[in-house]
């Protein structure tokens, strides 16, 4: 369900415009050098917290160049059920730009390729037709559900990505509402 990157375990078929930003509301992306635990994700670089629904269920998210071997997403706090379509992220490439922005200097990949490799997986698995696979399959009637009922905490779906890469941006399809209403699970 779409409702459910942002809080909790239920399942609302409406798209909102309420903006998520409580401790154990929204969703966290991310890249690190530190695989997800029991305990959820930590550590690397936090792309970015998605607190507010988009009307297509499609988020890209920049990352800035963050590098790490794992990207992610995780849902904070207790209860939680992650369920969404696909995850593709996008690598910089070998050559970079660098631009002064006040003080502060921002390098910019000169050349973005989309990064198809990788192993992903899942903190729990619902069934196996909604593994952690089915987040990479370019199939966005499939995608990747945790746990069913009152949910988990802080469930998290990552790709291990072998080694170290340097992230351009990740985009993330959540369920969509209306293939969601379709399966009602």
């Amino acid at each position: 369900c779409s409702s459910r990157l942002f809080l909790g375990s239920g399942c609302s078929w409406d798209h909102d415009t309420n903006s998520y930003d409580g401790a154990d509301q929204g969703a966290v992306v991310g890249v690190s050098d530190s695989p997800c635990t029991s305990s959820g994700c930590s550590g690397g670089t936090i792309c970015t917290t998605i607190r507010t629904p988009e009307s297509d269920d499609v988020y890209d998210i920049d990352c800035n160049g963050a590098t790490g071997r794992y990207a992610y997403i995780m849902l904070p706090g207790n209860n939680r059920i992650l369920n969404f379509m696909e995850f593709d992220i996008d690598e910089a490439g070998a050559g970079s730009s660098f631009e002064l922005i006040g003080t502060d200097c921002v390098t910019t990949p000169t050349t973005v390729t989309e990064y198809n490799g990788g192993t992903p997986s899942l903190s729990y698995t619902y069934a196996s037709t909604w593994s952690a696979a089915h987040a990479r399959d370019n199939n966005a009637g499939t995608g990747a559900h945790s746990t069913v009922g009152s949910g988990e905490t802080n469930p998290w779906w990552q790709l291990d990505m072998g080694s170290t890469k340097q992230i351009d941006s990740i985009q993330l399809q959540n369920h969509e509402i209306e293939h969601a209403r379709s399966e009602e699970h």
